[in-house]
């Protein structure tokens, strides 16, 4: 008997549909998690401020850790498959909470191995999605495509926060993170129901025949490193990362315990940055036609840190306003940002070594983050929450000092970039 013809690939359009379907629900349920998550920790497990500031920490740990070894992996694995089993083990991790909360056994070890482990799965998740986006879409499509998915961001920033502040108030902060886990599922789902036509297939034929895993390694670092704008984008945007991290740690507790903010209200304060990521993905492709992608950078660069620089100013009643527009601003200026660089790296690197290209940048901007959020710990232990966000907004208001070092206005488009001399010290 014959067996089963094989489904016939859909359109471009319909694949992105369901990818970008599935994505959205699923950054709607992170950005739940991001308010539930702390909130079952300090409301919830009564933990200090260094508790805290571990559980933020520990979902970053696998990029210090593992980016480098799993962005080679995934230039190998079918990354389809690697989006699916990354989005089950994530339903697996945080529908586990609610469970453990309703029989007396959640502890703050569990929530910042949770934090760790979900963390492993979101680096696979993320260096797997950026290069099957690129297999499925037609590169006149990338720019627009990853605004699209931005503007999704953007809005998973805008409603998730605020819905999980009324979720709190209403079911607390536990079962608020099954809505999460239920986001995973209908991820899972979207991608299983994508079919696109069948990328080449990785060279499989035993360790033998393929590059050393060092080796692979070092031609995305390699590659990386040469062209200006994405190594000035990785220094740039590490700096940055690590202060947002640490400005993240402290953020939820700052509002809870220092500006005394009802929990439905920290929610709404924290979606004011998806309305200016919003904004951001909206003038993203605009910002890059008119301007060029570097000045386009440059410019999110510096006025997103300079922004910060409000938020320590926060306090009860009218300057509650300083927290919004520094949110809004930065919303704005990080959207635009990423949509610039991913576009750019997108349009500039080989298919072949997309994986360890993504994995590589992430390991060195997101690798960062750990120290960042317990940096801002000790720095709340020992100083309290509010002068540490004084401390963390001058370090932000520097990273504009990375477009000095390698400056990148005059890098009007990926076609005008050619890879110059390697950085001291690159191998």
């Amino acid at each position: 008997m014959d067996s089963a013809p094989e489904p016939r690939p859909r359109s471009p359009a319909a694949n992105f549909r369901l990818l970008f379907t599935g994505q959205s629900v699923s950054l709607f349920g992170t950005a739940i998690t991001m308010v539930a998550l702390p909130a079952v920790a300090v409301l919830s497990l009564h933990a200090t401020t260094f508790e805290v500031a571990l559980i933020s920490a520990a979902a970053y740990v696998p990029y210090a850790v593992l980016g480098l070894i799993v962005g080679v992996y995934i230039d190998l694995w079918n990354r389809r498959t690697t989006l699916i089993w990354s989005d089950a083990a994530r339903v697996v991790i945080f529908g586990s909470i609610p469970v453990l909360w309703v029989l007396g056994l959640l502890q703050i070890w569990y929530l910042i191995a949770a934090a760790l482990l979900a963390g492993v799965f979101d680096l696979s998740f993320n260096a797997a999605f950026q290069a099957y986006f690129q297999e499925i879409t037609p590169p006149a499509d990338l720019t627009r495509g990853n605004a699209w998915l931005q503007g999704s961001e953007s809005v998973a920033l805008l409603g998730g926060p605020g819905v999980g502040g009324v979720l709190i108030q209403a079911i607390g902060a536990a079962f608020t993170i099954s809505a999460d886990a239920a986001s995973y599922v209908i991820s899972v789902a979207s991608i299983l129901a994508i079919r696109g036509r069948r990328a080449a297939i990785p060279d499989q034929r035993g360790a033998r025949n393929r590059p050393r895993l060092r080796s692979q390694i070092a031609e995305g670092w390699r590659y990386l490193t040469r062209d200006r704008l994405l190594r000035t984008w990785l220094w740039a945007v590490a700096h940055y990362n690590l202060c947002d991290a640490a400005r993240q740690a402290l953020l939820v507790l700052f509002l809870l315990r220092v500006v005394r903010v009802a929990p439905a209200f920290v929610g709404l304060l924290l979606a004011v940055s998806g309305v200016g990521a919003l904004l951001g993905a909206a003038m993203a492709r605009p910002l890059v036609d008119r301007l060029g992608i570097g000045p386009t950078m440059t410019l999110a660069l510096v006025i997103g840190p300079g922004a910060g620089l409000l938020i320590p100013f926060t306090y009860p009643g009218a300057r509650l306003s300083l927290f919004v527009v520094a949110s809004l601003v930065l919303g704005m200026a990080e959207a635009v940002l990423k949509i610039a660089g991913v576009s750019y790296r997108q349009a500039t690197v080989p298919e072949r070594m997309l994986g360890r290209v993504v994995a590589t940048n992430r390991t060195l901007t997101w690798g960062p983050t750990p120290l960042g959020a317990v940096l801002a710990g000790v720095l709340g232990q020992l100083a309290g929450v509010r002068p540490a966000l004084f401390i963390i907004a001058i370090l932000t208001a520097a990273v504009p000092l990375w477009v000095l070092i390698w400056p990148v206005w005059s890098i009007r488009s990926p076609a005008a970039t050619k890879p110059d001399a390697p950085v001291p010290g690159a191998s």
